[in-house]
């Protein structure tokens, strides 16, 4: 039987989807802005963003403190490419 201490995981990747409604914005926000930073803190690998109101997916990665080292963007619709430890690619076009 395995214990719950020895049977830890960490996540590889937290993904966000921002609300498309302009209303939404501070939601928006805290995604783009507090929670990127508290999920680097956390050392998670990779923070994926759809951003519905910016029109764009970004993935942040390696993380170092409150921050992300790394960010890539495209724009909605193009594909994004997944670093380490995923390693991929997201099509984009039906989000």
């Amino acid at each position: 039987m395995t214990t719950p201490s020895a049977a830890v995981m960490r996540a590889a990747m937290v993904l966000e989807v921002t609300s498309g409604s302009r209303r939404d914005r501070k939601g928006a926000e805290r995604d783009r802005g507090p929670k990127r930073r508290g999920y680097a803190a956390a050392d998670i690998p990779l923070y994926l963003l759809i951003d519905r109101l910016e029109g764009k997916a970004t993935i942040f990665f390696e993380p170092r403190g409150d921050d992300y080292a790394h960010i890539v963007s495209v724009a909605l619709g193009e594909d994004l490419p997944i670093p380490a430890p995923l390693e991929g690619v997201l099509p984009t076009r039906d989000f």
